[in-house]
């Protein structure tokens, strides 16, 4: 699944996030992913999505594969290039094959 931009949270959506990675998806998505609420508000505490990520995540290679139970999410710099998304597709592609 590709997340190209912000993504506002809401809880259905991330936890049907959560599921299709742990049931073995993988995600790419820019590391600001579900940050903000409707009201484009940072929340003030962290997503369910981020609290199963491993401490230090964030400071960890943009780029990165982290593991969320038989699948796994990969994370971008929200000022990622055409290239930055295109790279880390080929590579979820040929790792998954």
């Amino acid at each position: 699944m590709l997340a190209p931009m912000l993504c506002v949270y809401k809880a259905g959506i991330g936890s049907s996030l959560i599921k299709f990675t742990k049931k073995g998806g993988t995600v790419i998505a820019t590391s600001d992913l579900f940050r903000k609420n409707e009201d484009n508000a940072y929340l003030d505490h962290p997503s369910p999505l981020h609290s199963l990520l491993p401490d230090g995540w964030e400071s960890m290679t943009r780029g990165a594969r982290m593991p969320l139970g038989e699948g796994s999410i990969i994370f971008l710099n929200p000022n990622a290039t055409s290239e930055d998304w295109k790279e880390a597709l080929e590579k979820t592609l040929q790792s998954d094959f």
